[in-house]
């Protein structure tokens, strides 16, 4: 029965993290793994996963920033 518990829930983690690959490779600024923590080898992914994330949302807003910053220098 434990074994079943073990599965089932990393199966579901699984399918969570996968969707939420997904929608950070699509743009998706709001996606939350917090809910995805674990102190396993899936955990350890979910936190890598979730600094690189947070670290490409930075680097697109200080894009978003220069470009701004580019559109009134040549005004």
């Amino acid at each position: 029965l434990m074994t079943l518990y073990i599965i089932l829930s990393t199966e579901r983690s699984i399918r969570e993290l996968a969707e939420a690959t997904r929608r950070i490779s699509a743009g998706d600024k709001n996606v939350d793994l917090g809910t995805l923590r674990r102190r396993d080898e899936l955990g350890q992914i979910v936190s890598a996963l979730s600094l690189r994330a947070n670290e490409l949302l930075r680097e697109v807003e200080m894009r978003r920033e220069l470009q701004e910053q580019l559109e009134v220098a040549k005004e």
